[in-house]
């Protein structure tokens, strides 16, 4: 896995928004994608030097520097994350790696915990079934293109 080349293309997936907004969900996000509605937001703002109620408001704007940092500690976690859920995560294809990291990140633990039949088949490295499985989810309605190249990304280690 290299960490510059996904920082990247989460960035591209993500954006970078200086204030704060309401996600297409309707969730408070920031930066690169990251949730202020979520436990540990209040510490990693406040962590920045910046008050976090005025960021929550929208009356105080993040720096790139800031939104880097917010990227770094989340993309820590989601690669944790990976790992947790699938425990051979390291014997998978660079790129695979990729999308479970980028999946990680885009959907938290808990959602991404919900895909059963997904994590279950990159255990058994059942390329062809994860590609199914996440093809056939609401993600991959609601993501669009972020879903599409992480579809075809793991579609490359289906058989022929």
């Amino acid at each position: 896995m290299n960490k510059v080349s996904l920082k990247a293309r989460i960035r591209d997936y993500e954006g970078c928004e200086l204030k704060a907004y309401d996600d297409s969900l309707g969730y408070r996000t920031i930066g690169i994608g990251y949730l202020l509605d979520c436990p540990e937001a209040v510490d990693a703002i406040e962590r920045l030097g910046l008050d976090f109620k005025a960021v929550y408001r929208g009356d105080a704007l993040l720096t790139e520097e800031h939104c880097d940092v917010l990227l770094d500690q989340k993309l820590d976690e989601a690669i944790q994350t990976a790992q947790e859920l699938v425990p051979n995560f390291d014997d998978h294809p660079h790129d695979v790696q990729d999308v479970l990291v980028d999946m990680a990140y885009n959907l938290g633990r808990p959602k991404l915990a919900r895909f059963v039949k997904m994590l279950a088949a990159f255990k058994a490295m059942d390329y062809c079934t994860a590609q199914r499985e996440m093809s056939e989810s609401l993600w991959a309605r609601q993501v669009g293109r972020r879903a599409l190249d992480n579809i075809a990304a793991v579609r490359l280690h289906c058989p022929s």
